[in-house]
């Protein structure tokens, strides 16, 4: 399965601890909104070209932040195999430029995606542990007997349509003091067992 997350360039910390969490391919699409007064098409042709001059610079800035990321991921041990895409536009204003076309975004993770199976996840969503084994270990590995399908595969109909639903827990921001222990409560949260989430949904740890 491949995981498949769209984010702005200010996620990318997040991107990190998702793929942290999921040893498998995981399709990440990065949108970069480029803020362009409406009026340029009318300016001085020396002041478009230094207007245009700016923007290829941030956009020069933003792949460069983008291919250091993935370089570092690549280097991280244990985590996701990541193809990354850097998309942009070129807006009017700053109103535009804060809606984030997140439908397209997914799109196009998803087009990206190199497995038949994908998976759907915001990019500040971490999968746990036991979900990441299960969804990303092939049949005929040690934790299969060799010859049976995963589970996952045994899910699949004859057709191979299927849609899965994975539950999603929030942490109670009420059981934190602040964002760095609320951080440190879903880092320890990934690797909870079944029962051990419920014991903290039903103390209200998450929800």
């Amino acid at each position: 399965m491949t995981v498949t997350t769209g984010l702005s360039l200010n996620r990318l910390h997040q991107l990190k601890a998702q793929c942290i969490t999921w040893p498998g391919a995981l399709s990440a699409v990065v949108y970069l909104a480029i803020i362009q007064d409406e009026q340029h098409a009318s300016l001085e042709p020396a002041i478009q070209q230094e207007i245009s001059d700016k923007l290829g610079q941030i956009l020069k800035e933003a792949t460069a932040r983008v291919e250091v990321f993935h370089r570092e991921m690549e280097l991280l041990e244990g985590s996701c195999i990541l193809d990354i895409m850097l998309v942009y536009e070129i807006v009017d204003d700053a109103f535009t430029a804060s809606l984030y076309p997140s439908n397209v975004v997914r799109n196009l993770a998803r087009l990206q995606a190199r497995t038949p199976l994908i998976g759907l996840f915001d990019v500040d969503m971490l999968l746990s542990s036991a979900l990441a084994l299960e969804l990303s270990t092939p049949a005929g590995t040690a934790s299969q007997p060799s010859g049976s399908a995963s589970s996952m595969e045994a899910l699949l109909p004859p057709d191979g349509k299927v849609a899965l639903i994975v539950p999603a827990f929030d942490i109670n921001a009420a059981t934190a003091r602040d964002h760095f222990e609320m951080a440190e409560i879903a880092d320890r949260a990934v690797s909870f067992t079944k029962e051990e989430m419920v014991q903290a949904y039903q103390s209200q740890v998450s929800g």
